[in-house]
């Protein structure tokens, strides 16, 4: 018996999507509260899960994305950067780029993703409270 790599990646899908609403949903609750340390670890356990599922069924680009935004939420998780409108805009940026490349499961070349990614390893590096547009 055979796995059903096409039934494999309707589900992938369908339970990636449900983590990206609940990552729009933590997002909007740091938006009111950008202290809130229980939404910052929420949103890393979302990123995490996303990311192992993708690798789990061979996404390169949801994986690449996935654990770039993960390692940025790990930031403001450990409280080195805060939850600013910025740095929210980017991590929705980031939402948007994973949900897009649901869309696209399997249809050829991804677009150019380095910006991003590059962003986001910024911020996934600071040590002190910056915003996502300072370098």
């Amino acid at each position: 018996m055979g796995i059903d790599n096409q039934a494999l990646l309707r589900t992938f899908a369908a339970e990636s999507e449900e983590q990206l609403v609940d990552m729009e949903r933590a997002l909007a609750v740091l938006a009111r509260e950008p202290g809130d340390g229980e939404t910052a670890r929420l949103l890393y356990r979302l990123g995490h899960t996303l990311e192992g599922s993708a690798a789990t069924v061979g996404l390169e680009e949801l994986t690449e994305v996935s654990h770039a935004t993960k390692k940025a939420v790990d930031a403001l998780r450990q409280q080195r950067v805060t939850a600013t409108p910025e740095l929210r805009g980017l991590l929705t940026e980031a939402i948007q780029v994973l949900r897009e490349a649901l869309g696209r499961l399997g249809e050829g070349t991804p677009p150019d993703h380095r910006p991003l990614l590059a962003r986001l390893t910024r911020i996934a590096a600071s040590d002190q409270r910056t915003t996502a547009t300072e370098e």
